[in-house]
């Protein structure tokens, strides 16, 4: 089931927006993957994106201030891969980044419940670390899906939704 939360001092537009993509992203993880978790999706005004086991928190620090092109700046152990790095481009784009980012999270957190049962959280090294290969896959899957203007237009989802 997927859920969500509005923070009062978010503005409508931001918060249909990040429940829009992380909505169609996390439906494409479960359809890819065949798990079905739950997701509280939550807008906030200020402070720190997070994803985790129960859903995602998205912050609208990184974009309220902004005008223009904007930039979203990843973590530096990933910023320069040309696919999961830091992007620039308009304001749905690098809204989109963030959103990908924690639902990555939130996948990855689910699938290693799912594997690991309540003592999952012991097994958050090596592969399955927070930035590790594991979420990376998920990411670059997400990232080249819905994010990144050149692969974007070939989410295989679109045609599986359609039918």
């Amino acid at each position: 089931m997927i859920t969500n939360q509005c923070n009062r001092h978010i503005t409508p537009s931001f918060h249909a927006k990040v429940v829009a993509y992380a909505t169609e992203m996390a439906e494409a993880l479960m359809l890819e993957w065949g798990h079905d978790f739950d997701l509280h999706i939550k807008t906030k005004r200020g402070g720190r994106s997070w994803g985790g086991v129960k859903g995602i928190s998205i912050s609208d620090a990184k974009f309220s201030a902004s005008k223009g092109r904007h930039k979203f700046v990843e973590y530096k152990s990933i910023a320069g891969d040309s696919t999961i790095g830091t992007i620039e481009g308009d304001l749905d784009t690098c809204i989109k980044a963030l959103v990908a980012h924690e639902i990555a999270h939130w996948w990855h957190h689910n699938l290693l419940r799912k594997q690991h049962g309540a003592g999952w959280g012991r097994y958050k090294k090596d592969l399955d670390r927070p930035h590790g290969q594991r979420w990376q896959m998920i990411y670059r899957d997400l990232r080249s899906w819905f994010v990144n203007e050149d692969t974007r237009g070939i989410n295989p989802f679109h045609d599986l939704e359609a039918a």
